[in-house]
């Protein structure tokens, strides 16, 4: 063992030293290399989760919002209870809103299944906004709310099932992503 050592000279040694941390230096470059490489791939797909799917469950969450309690339907069914004008101002506000929220979504980027559903939507939105009209014009002739009710009526059942669909669809839009962005951290 001695006789290994002592055949090293100075210079042999030294020259092995600066050959070991030169294949140090090169494995942490490649090393890192690697890991910004991976580490661009997944703020590039989490990048792309933000600028879409998040944006679109929030365009979502809005357009629920607009329409649903205290929105455009609850404003629009007291108005005819009440009778009080400022409700129609309210109920125009959440429709603005709603189509806002659907501008949103719709600018993001569309399958068919989440163009049609958005399009069911606006056309019950349209159908409340040609009503709010008629319901005006009848509280103005002194009708009761038991005739302007039996004379309104607006299905939803088409938009809240558009609704529920779009939700099921930004969902799995979620999975998929978080389920990418999982396999991708395991590679």
């Amino acid at each position: 063992m001695k006789r290994i050592f002592s055949s090293i000279t100075v210079k042999r040694s030294a020259m092995l030293l600066i050959t070991l941390c030169l294949l140090m230096g090169l494995i942490t470059t490649l090393i890192g290399g690697y890991v910004a490489k991976r580490t661009t791939h997944l703020s590039a797909e989490w990048g792309e989760f933000e600028q879409i799917t998040a944006k679109k469950s929030d365009a979502l969450m809005g357009l629920q919002n607009a329409m649903g309690y205290g929105g455009m339907i609850h404003q629009f069914k007291n108005y005819i209870l009440r009778g009080d004008e400022p409700r129609v101002e309210k109920f125009s506000l959440h429709v603005d809103t709603a189509l806002g929220a659907i501008k949103i979504y719709r600018d993001l980027g569309v399958e068919t299944m989440e163009s049609t559903a958005l399009k069911e939507i606006e056309t019950t939105i349209e159908n409340y906004s040609s009503k709010i009209l008629l319901v005006t014009k009848m509280i103005s002739e002194g009708l009761t709310v038991a005739q302007i009710d039996g004379r309104i009526k607006v299905s939803d059942a088409q938009a809240l099932q558009a609704l529920q669909d779009l939700e099921r669809h930004v969902t799995s839009m979620r999975v998929v992503s978080i389920e990418d962005f999982h396999t991708d951290l395991d590679e």
